[in-house]
């Protein structure tokens, strides 16, 4: 049920962001589109490059040694703090060369942006926080809670006909404020942070954190790199139609992210056939569902983006089937790959990423000038099958157990079932006790 309270959760998130986009998009046309998104890359982006590893490393520690949880927090939170401080600095005079081509303004408010790197790094880590101490439901309301303030935000600008590109990249950046304020405050009361022997904290998690930093700065590269690249390589009004195609396509990513949040805590600890057992099902389980999802978005998707983001976006229609079937697989490879992190082998998820990144660079650098749009979207396609392989492969390879299984048998069919079942009890549950009454 914590699954499908997650994917439930995921589902509104991913909801919440469609119609920021569909207010974005309409208000600001392709241009301003393209500009917001230059101006609000950057914060997420860095303060997932300056993170370390730390997230994972919390988690990993804490269920581990559940009796150094304060001393843990407090040195991560800390370290934490610190990289982001310095990547910012290095960001701040980076974003201008990249940006070249973007109008001056943009370019300030991008730099600006930067000032909340250190806020989004330490969500980041206080959720992973909440979920080592199995809080999912703070850790999923923490994630809702900006998307609904921008909502809120956009909806009022553009009721009174006042949004622009910079008001729209305020509201987006300061919308992580307030669960930021309330995170903070739990947090520190659950976990009492202290530095208490802060050197020795700090070698255990970049000891671990270290070994995961590739993986997770991999990760974010593979998610944000194409649009760094792409916001360099092509005008503000196509890297506002690449954003739409890329916000329809994600809906269908949200169960796979639900699933692969979960999966990692719970697999740590246990004996490596059973951990990849475990980790395979739920994979195809994540997989099944996101094909329902994805043939849904495809069948809807063009009429969609006419009626809800405007005609001036029709085009993104021509790559959106190539970005869904990338999220598929990608999405399956992902939820595969929790399997390294919760065995204790993160370096295998950092070589299969950094396998991945350096495949997209040049493919981008090739493809983005000559085909365009569908150049960027082939890209990261031709990228998830690579990564998918390589994640098949390391599991015979490196951890020495059968191949994780790609295709849906009977056992899976009757797990689904089974999960039918638990829906519909704890659906009725409630009335049959009012009956009772």
């Amino acid at each position: 049920m914590i699954a499908l309270r997650s994917i439930a959760s995921r589902f509104t998130w991913i909801g919440l962001n469609t119609i920021t986009g569909i207010l974005a998009a309409r208000a600001l046309q392709p241009q301003g589109r393209g500009e917001l998104a230059a101006m609000i890359l950057w914060p997420t982006l860095v303060g997932g490059l300056t993170a370390f590893g730390l997230p994972k490393a919390l988690i990993y520690h804490v269920r581990r040694d559940p009796k150094q949880a304060s001393a843990l927090a407090g040195s991560a939170a800390l370290l934490c703090f610190l990289a982001t401080i310095i990547g910012t600095a290095i960001a701040w005079h980076v974003i201008p060369l990249w940006l070249r081509r973007q109008p001056e303004h943009t370019i300030f408010v991008a730099q600006l942006c930067l000032l909340v790197v250190p806020i989004h790094a330490l969500s980041m880590l206080g959720r992973s926080a909440w979920e080592a101490s199995g809080h999912f439901g703070r850790s999923n309301l923490s994630q809702l809670i900006p998307p609904s303030l921008v909502v809120v935000g956009l909806g009022v600008q553009t009721w009174y006909g006042v949004l622009t590109p910079v008001s729209a990249a305020a509201t987006y950046v300061l919308a992580g404020v307030p669960p930021f304020v309330w995170m903070l405050v739990s947090v520190a009361r659950d976990y009492r942070p202290t530095l208490r022997g802060v050197t020795h904290m700090w070698r255990r998690l970049l000891h671990y954190g270290g070994r995961s930093y590739g993986a997770d700065l991999a990760g974010i590269l593979a998610h944000y790199l194409d649009q760094a690249l792409v916001v360099g390589l092509l005008s503000s009004a196509s890297m506002g139609i690449y954003v739409v195609a890329l916000s329809l396509a994600n809906v269908v990513a949200a169960v796979n992210q639900s699933v692969s949040m979960i999966v990692f805590p719970r697999a740590v600890g246990l004996e490596p056939r059973e951990m990849a057992r475990k980790v395979a099902q739920s994979a195809r389980m994540g997989s099944m569902a996101g094909c329902a999802i994805g043939i849904t978005v495809l069948t809807a998707g063009p009429l969609l983006l006419r009626v809800l983001y405007g005609s001036a976006f029709a085009a993104a229609a021509q790559i959106l089937p190539i970005l869904v079937f990338r999220i598929i697989i990608g999405g399956f490879g992902n939820m595969l790959r929790q399997g390294f992190l919760a065995a204790g082998r993160p370096g295998i998820v950092t070589g299969i990423q950094v396998a991945g990144i350096s495949l997209t660079v040049p493919l981008l650098l090739v493809l983005v000038p000559r085909f365009g749009l569908v150049g960027a979207a082939l890209t990261l396609l031709t990228v998830a099958i690579t990564r998918l392989g390589l994640t098949l492969a390391c599991y015979r390879w490196i951890l020495r157990v059968p191949m994780p299984r790609l295709w849906i048998n009977g056992t899976d069919l009757a797990v689904l079932a089974r999960y039918r079942a638990e829906i519909v009890s704890s659906v009725l549950r409630p009335r049959t006790a009012a009956g009772v009454k």
